[in-house]
């Protein structure tokens, strides 16, 4: 299950292209979220976000996508990890805001 960080706006057409399990997870939400995989999507060149993954991500990814950024990391095998919502809506990618979608979201979770 990946979870998404975008800027805020771009959370609603993002999720138009997701799967019907995609879920906007807000700040004030208290449910643990358990990912395999984070993405982060910049405006230009950002830094690593440092602190804002639990350690064992490691990043698979750093690619232009148009005038954004794609930065990707995942755990190695089937493992899932806690997301810290907080750090990452935090991280340093251009926006005056982050986002968060959950894809991959089915029952039982």
């Amino acid at each position: 299950m990946p979870a998404l960080v975008p800027w805020t706006l771009g959370q609603a057409s993002l999720r138009h292209y997701l799967g019907t399990g995609a879920y906007q997870v807000v700040q004030s939400e208290r449910y643990p979220w358990y990912v395999h995989e984070v993405d982060f999507i910049s405006i230009g060149k950002a830094p690593p976000p440092r602190r804002a993954l639990r350690p064992g991500f490691r990043q698979v990814e750093y690619a232009p996508v148009g005038d954004l950024y794609l930065r990707r990391y995942e755990l190695p095998g089937p493992d899932l990890a806690r997301l810290r919502l907080r750090a990452v809506r935090g991280a340093d990618l251009g926006f005056g805001s982050n986002g968060v979608l959950i894809d991959g979201v089915g029952p039982g979770w």
